[in-house]
């Protein structure tokens, strides 16, 4: 009789991405995400999501073409975030928000070895490499710490220690790193102690209250990692948030990047993976002919 070979089980990683009024961005997303990151491993994606008038049509196509993924429509962003937290069985959440393009494999395995390795990691950042040195936002240059390689985990640093700034000593962020999800639910417990409710309300203000408090929170999670080369970047060219006033780039307008996702454009990723960025936030904007 033949034996027919058993494929081994891939391991499964949770992906959290946070979408309002950006349908095509968060189509590009998805769609780079599944290409780039999803060959090696099973994404349990969520996304949550709100749409005004405008958008509602292209996101509910967008559900369509994507019927494995969880849609949350946002009533209650914190509730809505612990139950996307616990949708699906993996034990990591990779973070995502709608403007982020990956545009280079990446194998996430190696991302969760590390982290199920080294117990005083605070998480694996997709969005750091070598060469960022300028923050966007703070419109401000930073000094790189020293980079360690491990074998086939990127690079390690001490992002509490060695006196990091920047972009390099914000361990605690939600456009595109991996955590722990142990560590994620006491992190909320934590922004809820200190900030209330409000904290966990908003995903910006989940960012920035944890941004405040994960020096002391997380002291015995000193160490972080990142990717050798690139892997994906946030292409910042709309705001569509008004909790804090972030800087952007030549601004689209909503109804030129709603045509796109109706008219199937896409980034062009081999453009951005041969192009060397020196900060998180790009504003370059390039679609395929």
């Amino acid at each position: 009789s033949k034996t027919h070979k058993v494929e081994p089980e891939k391991e499964k990683v949770s992906v959290i991405v946070f979408s309002k009024n950006r349908t095509w961005q968060l189509s590009e997303y998805l769609r780079t995400l599944y290409k780039y990151l999803g060959e090696t491993i099973d994404l349990e994606v969520s996304v949550i999501y709100k749409a005004d008038s405008l958008f509602r049509p292209s996101y509910s196509a967008l559900r369509s073409l994507y019927s494995t993924v969880n849609f949350i429509e946002e009533e209650d962003f914190g509730k809505d975030l612990v139950a996307a937290l616990k949708y699906g069985s993996s034990e990591f959440c990779l973070f995502g928000v709608d403007d982020v393009l990956f545009y280079r494999d990446f194998d996430l395995r190696n991302a969760l070895n590390i982290l199920h390795i080294d117990s005083y990691a605070a998480g694996y950042s997709l969005r750091l490499n070598p060469n960022i040195t300028h923050c966007h936002p703070a419109n401000s240059r930073f000094d790189i710490p020293q980079l360690n390689p491990t074998a086939s985990f990127g690079l390690m640093w001490n992002w509490y220690m060695s006196y990091a700034n920047g972009d390099w000593g914000y361990p605690w962020e939600v456009s595109a790193s991996l955590y722990e999800k142990n560590n994620i639910f006491k992190m909320l417990s934590d922004i809820l102690e200190h900030h209330g409710p409000k904290g966990i309300g908003h995903p910006n203000r989940l960012e920035a209250g944890g941004a405040s408090i994960v020096s002391v929170m997380w002291r015995n999670k000193m160490f972080a990692y990142c990717p050798i080369k690139s892997v994906c970047s946030t292409i910042t060219v709309n705001r569509v948030q008004d909790v804090y006033p972030n800087t952007i780039y030549e601004e689209k307008s909503p109804e030129y990047l709603e045509e796109l996702f109706w008219t199937n454009k896409e980034y062009d990723e081999e453009y951005y993976k041969n192009k060397v960025f020196n900060s998180i936030h790009i504003g370059d904007f390039v679609l395929k002919d």
